[in-house]
């Protein structure tokens, strides 16, 4: 499993992480001109998905 930390729960989901003795997805964040939210998994291989991140 991986956890991929949205930009506001990068503390969060670095606990997380930890209590499931996992490491934490690198991802790669962006801001589109109009304000939307590009995000880019930078790890090779991904099966089972965590997201973590605040609304």
């Amino acid at each position: 499993m991986k956890i991929i930390a949205g930009p506001a729960s990068q503390l969060l989901a670095s606990r997380v992480a930890r209590e499931l003795d996992i490491i934490p997805s690198l991802c790669e964040f962006n801001c589109f001109p109009d304000g939307e939210l590009y995000t880019r998994v930078l790890d090779d291989q991904i099966d089972d998905v965590m997201i973590i991140q605040s609304t």
